[in-house]
């Protein structure tokens, strides 16, 4: 992703936003403009279309993607270190970008396939890649697929929007808070069996 400015940064980063709030990637240029505190010529000044801004929408999640795909790759760690801190981040993101898996949904959804787009694709299926392969060396075969699908949703259900109007973001709004909460329930699962 290019370097971009104050203003720029505020844009994209509003407009991932909204993206979450409004459960869509067709957020009207207007409410962009009014959650980013610009006029509207900002828009078009900075990125000359609604698309080229989605583009750079795309390429801010990726790019926060890779940060958490770096600790399933960090063989400076333990196993269940890495699954600590990749879960950790993920969820620290999407405390601050409620929802924005629609831009994930969108991406892989998307009949219209740009640059952006399919390198989100293959970020998200090398992070699933790595992530699948450490649950299964931490968790053994037993029940994978159960314990796989129980982590993502505890890693996501108490970061929604709707989920954490104070039900649970007393138990994860620090990291050491997360970390607790992440150590809890992987060890849960190592150590459950239906």
């Amino acid at each position: 992703m290019r370097e971009l400015n104050e203003v720029e940064m505020r844009i994209v980063d509003r407009t991932l936003y909204l993206i979450g709030q409004k459960g869509t990637v067709d957020v009207p240029v207007r409410a962009i403009v009014k959650e980013a505190k610009v006029n509207l010529g900002a828009i078009n000044y900075y990125f000359d279309t609604k698309e080229q801004l989605l583009t750079l929408v795309r390429e801010f999640y990726t790019d926060n993607m890779l940060k958490t795909v770096e600790f399933l790759e960090n063989q400076t760690m333990d196993l269940e270190e890495r699954l600590i801190y990749y879960a950790n981040e993920t969820m620290k993101y999407a405390l601050l970008y409620p929802n924005s898996v629609v831009l994930v949904k969108d991406a892989y959804r998307s009949e219209v396939k740009n640059s952006a787009s399919e390198e989100l694709n293959r970020t998200l299926n090398h992070m699933f890649s790595l992530l699948n392969a450490s649950l299964k060396e931490y968790l053994g075969e037993h029940e994978l697929e159960i314990k796989k699908m129980v982590f993502m949703s505890a890693m996501v259900h108490p970061t929604e929007d709707n989920a954490n109007d104070g039900l649970y973001s007393g138990n994860i709004d620090t990291v050491e808070k997360r970390i607790y909460y992440i150590q809890c329930l992987l060890k849960m699962l190592k150590n459950s069996s239906c």
